[in-house]
């Protein structure tokens, strides 16, 4: 999962732009007061703070060490992601019912945006009624957007590295954005969904397919995809079965606040559509051949695997037979509250 910040304009404009606290200066030559050095102390310790929140990342070229240069809670966190998921390691469970995607089959205006590590779907901001609840998660999780990670998937299983991996990340409702969550005890939850290799295209995947030529190929490119897209058509068919578990985001600053649920089922891509992904550039102006972190030690930590007992399908739109459907009574009360208030 990528979160980026914008490192080096933010650093130009703040540096640009700040003027230290008169008590940063010394008013008497050849004597610092108690005072002043504390005041020292701490613009500095502001400084640091402000840069290493926006301190630029990248993926090391050997893919193997992909993070070996990542830092604070990247280098030293407990419950960090991606990891390996053996049917072994796991906890197996049925007593856990399925994810109910809400409204995941509505179309949306799509925007692909080009950030340097990955190439995003934002979805119209309006879409809060858009997420996932039950499943054993602790809220509902409003859906944010969607990325992709190639060159290899982030999870592995078995020690097996898939092609490639979606994640769709969502945010707790009791927050109002991403970025008020994503410090949060369990204040995101990210759907990952493993892509194999096939030999036909996947036609869900033509529209942003795409756009990934000229139209975002650079940092900061941005294109409107001219079909609305559906997160539904990303998901495979079959998502009762999955892996649960408590981590991080995969990228910088790598905060422990993510409930990670990745499907067992696969959706497809060919190698064509794949090589595409490898053409984006990054921000240092180079493709980006692979986007992966590479997996982290399990510690104490449980990871279940989830064979739900029944078939729960998505909350639609349409009132078809498919939208009848076992929900907890706190799941529909969520879903009807967030109709009511947008």
């Amino acid at each position: 999962m990528s979160l980026v910040c914008s490192s080096s304009a933010k650093r130009e404009n703040f540096v640009k732009n700040y003027s230290p606290p008169r008590c940063f200066f010394s008013s008497s030559r050849g004597h610092v007061s108690r005072s002043t050095r504390l005041c020292q102390i701490l613009v500095v310790f502001l400084f640091c703070v402000h840069f290493s929140e926006c301190h630029p990342w990248k993926y090391d070229s050997d893919e193997d060490d992909g993070d070996k240069d990542w830092k604070g809670l990247c280098d030293s966190g407990r419950r960090q992601s991606p990891v390996d998921l053996t049917k072994r390691n796991c906890v197996t469970t049925s007593r856990i019912e399925p994810i109910a995607f809400i409204h995941y089959n509505r179309p949306v205006a799509t925007n692909v945006t080009n950030n340097g590590h990955t190439v995003v779907l934002k979805l119209d901001h309006n879409q809060k009624e858009i997420g996932i609840a039950a499943g054993g998660l602790y809220d509902y999780y409003i859906l944010d957007s969607v990325h992709f990670h190639w060159g290899g998937s982030e999870h592995t299983f078995n020690g097996q590295r898939l092609k490639s991996e979606i994640h769709f990340v969502h945010y707790s409702s009791r927050y109002d954005s991403l970025g008020a969550a994503k410090d949060q005890p369990r204040g995101l939850a990210v759907v990952a969904v493993v892509i194999n290799k096939t030999t036909e295209d996947n036609p869900i995947l033509d529209p942003l397919i795409a756009s990934l030529g000229e139209s975002v190929d650079k940092v900061g490119d941005a294109k409107t995809l001219e079909i609305p897209l559906s997160a539904q058509d990303l998901l495979p068919t079959n998502r009762s079965v999955f892996y649960r578990y408590a981590g991080s985001l995969t990228t910088p600053p790598c905060s422990e606040s993510v409930e990670w649920t990745v499907l067992y089922r696969t959706v497809g891509a060919s190698e064509r559509q794949l090589e595409k992904f490898r053409t984006v550039n990054s921000d240092e102006g180079r493709d980006i051949k692979y986007n992966y972190r590479p997996t982290q030690p399990q510690h104490d930590r449980k990871i279940f695997f989830v064979q739900s007992s029944q078939y729960l399908a998505a909350v639609q739109d349409d009132g078809s037979n498919a939208s009848r459907i076992r929900l907890a009574p706190w799941v529909l009360i969520v879903v009807m509250g967030l109709v009511f208030r947008h």
